[in-house]
């Protein structure tokens, strides 16, 4: 009987080693050295200003334990920065932000990376669409647009930072407010929003389209002119003075969303992490101040669930992208 009992608790021992060995009881994963946060944009504009804002808070609030560095990776439509993240299949040292291109781009056959090929971390927010001229540029309004994309399609030459992306779509949603085919538009692509900005300065194109963000420090210098922006109410802050499109008689709402995504390969622990990691950055207040300085609303999710959204947006894009002529998968 007592050797039957020994049997029994030395069984149960090994059982429960089994389990722990097996990973229950395993340390969570951590970063270990120098984390890299990518950006494929020149610095400058809002997802440099992304970036380099949750670097500040990871650092001053030893959220992120190790040095982080931002890396800008500009090129390809944005896909530049996201060929160099899958340079390090499964390493939880790199993480980039991703948006609308990493979708659009596939859609019209400019690069083949597309939501499969990183792994979704989180989703940060929701941004809006703004368009900014020279203060003595004639386009004081939307309807001053419109009128002259009648008069001629070619006639405004459109700054952007990628093609395929929500400023795209929300210039191709007005030229067919004014019954122009979007397909003969103009558009003129940069590094950043900030080499776009100077080209606007400099007359050498018309409009540069971006993130209202981006133009927060300019419209003080007077500069800039912003006529108007694609969010349902007006922004606050600097941005508070300057309309929407529906106010101006168009009805056009355009979201422009961000988040972070890690290299292929990524596993569980790692993604655990991460998610850990930006839900509590999401509630950080020092977080919530940019958000609100810039117009940009939190809309927090988490790996599975940004999946979902990723998955959401790829069907209705590609539709959208059909009826506009930009599909090309």
């Amino acid at each position: 009987m007592k050797r039957l009992a020994f049997l029994k608790a030395l069984a149960a021992a090994i059982g429960i080693w089994g389990w722990i060995s097996s990973g229950a009881f395993a340390q969570a994963w951590q970063p270990q050295r120098n984390v890299e946060l990518i950006v494929g944009s020149s610095p400058g504009g809002s997802f440099d200003l992304t970036v380099r804002s949750m670097q500040r808070i990871f650092e001053s609030t030893k959220l992120v334990t190790v040095s982080t560095t931002v890396v800008n990776r500009p090129g390809g439509n944005n896909s530049v920065s996201w060929v160099y993240l899958n340079g390090h299949p499964g390493d939880g040292h790199y993480l980039a932000l991703v948006f609308p291109t990493l979708i659009t781009n596939r859609l019209m056959g400019l690069n083949p990376i597309s939501i499969g090929d990183v792994e979704p971390i989180a989703h940060l927010y929701s941004d809006y669409i703004a368009f900014g001229v020279r203060s003595d540029s004639n386009l004081k309004t939307a309807k001053d647009v419109v009128e002259k994309l009648k008069e001629n399609p070619q006639a405004v030459s459109f700054g952007l930072t990628a093609v395929g992306t929500a400023h795209q779509i929300t210039a191709a949603r007005l030229a067919k407010a004014a019954g122009v085919d979007p397909k003969q538009l103009k558009f003129v692509v940069f590094k950043g929003a900030g080499d776009a900005k100077t080209a606007v300065l400099g007359g050498h194109i018309d409009v540069v389209i971006s993130a209202p963000a981006s133009f927060a420090g300019d419209l003080a210098g007077g500069k800039l002119h912003v006529p108007f922006v694609s969010s349902p109410q007006r922004m606050s802050g600097a941005l508070a003075g300057i309309p929407t499109l529906k106010e101006q008689g168009y009805d056009i709402v355009v979201p422009n969303w961000r988040g972070i995504a890690g290299p292929k390969g990524l596993d569980a622990p790692k993604i655990a992490y991460w998610e850990d990691v930006f839900q509590k950055l999401s509630q950080n207040p020092e977080w919530t101040k940019v958000l609100q300085k810039y117009g940009w609303e939190n809309q927090y999710m988490n790996s599975r669930d940004f999946r979902k959204f990723l998955e959401n947006e790829q069907r209705e894009l590609r539709e959208e992208f059909s009826a506009l002529g930009l599909l090309k998968q």
